[in-house]
């Protein structure tokens, strides 16, 4: 019996797919992006994310994290160094840079009423 909550079929329209597997093939294409589309359009095949995950072998992706008291250069330049350290050189990596501090800022600012008086 599956766990977990179901997941909903995926359909695709015909020119919402053309675009897809464009992308997926195009030469072009960001890496990030041609995955993307690969892996919506294995979604859209009716296979589980477990069996995308296969067929890109992208199951086999590592997280790399840390947490400073402080937001310096030193922490970061430390961060970057262990990230290639731990990288090896013929893989890419997806660096995604997250500071709670700077995400709660923003909200707070998005949050306020218009100074322009409109």
């Amino acid at each position: 019996m599956p766990r977990g909550r179901p997941i909903p079929k995926l359909t695709l329209t015909t020119e919402e797919r053309k675009i897809l597997q464009a992308w997926a093939r195009w030469r072009k294409t960001t890496q990030a992006l041609a995955s993307r589309a690969r892996i919506v359009l294995g979604r859209a095949e009716g296979k589980s994310n477990t069996a995308v995950a296969a067929t890109l072998e992208t199951a086999g992706g590592k997280v790399i994290g840390e947490r400073h008291r402080r937001h310096r250069a030193v922490e970061f330049r430390r961060f970057l160094d262990m990230v290639d350290a731990a990288t090896p050189a013929e893989l890419g990596v997806h660096l995604i840079l997250d500071n709670d501090e700077i995400l709660e800022a923003v909200a707070r600012s998005c949050s306020r009423p218009s100074d322009s008086g409109d």
